[in-house]
């Protein structure tokens, strides 16, 4: 998704959320809103640690360069 800002020197008139087409599908295709569907609560998997200098995953923070 991208945003937009309309403005000038010193306020901004108007603000434009655009989002593709291929998201409205997905909303489209579930036949409920969010509100109406099961809370999941985010998690990690056990024995992750978040403060590790690297996080042991190929392609991610550690990748090499």
């Amino acid at each position: 998704m991208s945003y937009l800002k309309l403005e000038d020197d010193r306020i901004v008139h108007d603000r434009f959320k655009y989002v593709p087409g291929d998201f409205l599908k997905a909303i489209r295709a579930s036949d409920s809103h969010w509100r109406n569907r099961s809370v999941l609560p985010n998690a990690l998997v056990n024995g992750t640690d978040i403060f590790a200098s690297a996080l042991g995953l190929t392609g991610a923070y550690d990748a090499p360069a």
